[in-house]
């Protein structure tokens, strides 16, 4: 999975800037790449959505569940900590 992504990420780096220098040859504006650049995140951010729908309606796993319960902290932890705060701030002095 982290090869598909470094692949991707390379192409992505190799491509861009010639993409861009031949966007701005053919328009003489940069808005033109910008506005492609703006056009490959909407697409990429849909395709995204698309993907953890399709997933999640196979998945029923994946579905967000509650939060387990905050566990109990006994009270010595805290009575442990306080001193130790005292033995610190007596070493500190």
């Amino acid at each position: 999975m982290f090869g598909s992504l470094a692949i991707g990420n390379s192409l992505g780096s190799a491509l861009g800037p010639y993409l861009s220098r031949t966007i701005y040859d053919l328009t003489g504006s940069y808005l033109a790449i910008f506005v492609t650049a703006l056009g490959v995140i909407v697409t990429a951010t849909l395709a995204l959505l698309v993907f953890l729908r399709t997933a999640h309606a196979r998945r029923p796993e994946l579905r967000r569940r509650e939060p387990p319960e905050p566990r109990h902290v006994p009270a010595i932890v805290g009575a442990e900590l306080d001193a130790f705060a005292v033995a610190v701030d007596v070493e500190a002095a």
